[in-house]
């Protein structure tokens, strides 16, 4: 009987110290932490800045849950942190965020005529006189006497959302990104490598004579080979082929 109950209380047991991922088609788009992760959670989801279709908890001792942030946010560089990811993504993340907000379509949806014209106390279909300037036509049956405002203030204004694909294309676009500087792997011919590697040894200008024999010796075991397999990280295709001594 003690057992079971102990195994009802655990399988009950309240997360409360806890590291959360949200995470958008897949891709991580937000790392946090939080004492309280439901309320922080509840939070995240009234927010209209943060995009998300997915929620995983991962429970961690208090005392950690800073590190495991850290990491998890410097691993996956999450679209929605502003800090602990390296500059140049912070940069690129600002710029897009800012673009799709620059891009929000803004809308009057009402102003203090539509409501007072709307009201159940107004006897008077058409309220308004000559001299009262009405901007809008907000479905409140007004009819628009100029374009001017009633007065500063009393327009009521809606910001559309944009939609959760302009979000993923950026995520799209970071995937590409890395699929780029990942290291490749290729074949080019031998002669282009050898030039390259004599090359390297002039450099070494004798100041590093062990370098150049392992060089040397590097250059006796592909002479005979007609093609090479070198690897290198991904650069502007002129300093790649100024690297390789090819055009690619």
């Amino acid at each position: 009987m003690k057992q079971i109950r102990k195994e009802r209380k655990q399988s009950t047991k309240v997360i409360r110290s806890a590291v959360y991922i949200l995470l958008l088609e897949g891709e991580v788009v937000y790392v946090g932490e939080s004492q309280n992760v439901y309320t922080r959670l509840g939070n995240h989801i009234k927010d209209k800045g943060k995009r998300f279709d997915t929620i995983r908890i991962l429970p961690c001792l208090e005392h950690r849950r800073h590190y495991w942030e850290a990491v998890l946010i410097y691993k996956y560089q999450p679209l929605f942190n502003k800090k602990g990811k390296n500059k140049e993504t912070a940069k690129r993340h600002i710029h897009a965020l800012s673009k799709i907000k620059e891009g929000q379509e803004k809308r009057p949806v009402s102003c203090k005529n539509c409501e007072a014209q709307h009201s159940i106390y107004n006897t008077n279909p058409y309220p308004f006189n000559n001299t009262t300037l009405h901007s809008l036509n907000c479905g409140f049956g007004s009819i628009p006497v100029t374009t001017a405002c009633t007065s500063v203030g009393t327009i009521t204004v809606e910001t559309m959302p944009a939609s959760d694909d302009e979000y993923i294309e950026i995520l799209k676009e970071e995937r590409r990104r890395e699929e780029k500087s990942k290291p490749r792997t290729i074949k080019i011919k031998v002669e282009h490598e050898i030039e390259r590697l004599n090359q390297h040894i002039s450099e070494l200008r004798g100041l590093y004579p062990d370098a150049e024999e392992e060089i040397k010796k590097e250059i006796e075991e592909i002479k005979d080979q007609e093609y090479v397999e070198i690897t290198y990280f991904p650069k502007d295709t002129a300093e790649e082929c100024q690297y390789l001594g090819v055009n690619l």
